[in-house]
């Protein structure tokens, strides 16, 4: 029995197992089926309001673009280019000037939406399309669910595992991670200062509010290109991709600055300690973790609440070599 067109295309999805592969190909899917050129993915992209401003909300939106490569593109969509409302069931349109709009809901929410302009749409393109966006929508939970921390939601390192795989492969794909190691990466351990103190004075649940929150400023202050794991406990390891060791630290230290500056809710302020070390594919992942913890645990034994960069602890000669052999 020959498959149909859109079988394949929902055997493509199925087998899927990266977020941003999910996202290039359900809008090549998309224009395949219909045969446009037209799909792209809109996110929806949460901010604070820092303003001050009692007028505006405390949760803004701003909406992006995907990239080719599955990326959210950080620059979001000019205003004036917003001219139509996003709404929460599928809007489907038979005129050339008037796009299609399929909300999404990938993550417990609507943030995501398909939008396409393909006149003289029959039901069963809208089907076929609908089809996909379920089978989309579902790749996408079982991806967050397997590779999410429970706790904070950021990814785990069964995640670390996968993407990490990724970057180091000696074999040329068409993996996004593979391609963003060609350029400079750093790898970062950062540790909460005393948490065990927090947990013995206050409890697990006053600390694993801590976790969340800390995690989640430090995912707010990432860029989307780059990546952040719950390695364990109160450790977490963050990916800065297209970005020198120079660049990392001041990076890092701003997120250190940021972490100290931070009022927890009955457990006052918990400052962090980082270390961090470049990623270089003839070293490899293990051996970079290595370096990084021996960076960190240089934080945290000179003081703690400061960013090490492993190499630059090496010239000095505070470090040792035994993590790079």
């Amino acid at each position: 029995m020959t498959s149909t067109p859109i079988v394949n295309q929902i055997l493509e999805l199925s087998r899927l197992r990266d977020i941003k592969e999910l996202r290039n190909n359900i809008t090549r899917a998309v224009d395949s089926i219909l045969e446009i050129k037209t799909t792209e993915l809109i996110h929806r992209v949460a901010y604070r309001n820092t303003s001050g401003s009692s007028d505006e909300p405390t949760t803004l939106y701003a909406y992006h673009r995907t990239s080719l490569h599955g990326n959210i593109e950080k620059e979001p969509i000019p205003f004036a280019e917003l001219d139509y409302t996003w709404p929460i069931a599928p809007r489907f349109s038979n005129s050339a000037r008037e796009p299609n709009i399929i909300p999404m809901n990938t993550d417990q929410e609507i943030n995501e939406y398909l939008v396409f302009f393909a006149p003289n749409l029959d039901q069963q393109s809208i089907d076929n399309v609908e089809a996909l966006v379920n089978v989309y929508c579902n790749q996408c939970e079982l991806i967050l669910s397997a590779e999410q921390d429970q706790l904070t939601g950021i990814y785990n390192r069964q995640a670390f595992a996968r993407i990490t795989a990724a970057m180091f492969s000696t074999q040329q794909t068409d993996s996004l991670e593979y391609h963003k190691l060609e350029h400079s990466a750093c790898l970062a351990i950062v540790d909460l200062d005393h948490f065990k103190k927090v947990n013995d004075k206050f409890g697990h649940s006053l600390g694993d509010e801590v976790l969340k929150l800390f995690a989640g400023m430090v995912k707010r202050s990432l860029r989307n290109s780059d990546y952040i794991f719950r390695y364990g406990g109160e450790e977490f390891v963050l990916i800065l991709n297209d970005t020198d060791s120079r660049r990392a630290f001041d990076i890092l230290n701003r997120l250190r600055l940021k972490a100290e500056s931070i009022d927890y809710p009955k457990v006052g302020t918990i400052t962090i300690s980082i270390g961090y070390v470049p990623l270089e594919k003839e070293v490899g992942i293990s051996k970079s973790i290595d370096m990084a913890d021996n960076a960190l645990y240089f934080s945290k034994d000179n003081g703690r609440n400061m960013v090490s960069n492993y190499y630059d602890l090496r010239a000095r000669g505070l470090i040792n070599k035994q993590a790079a052999n």
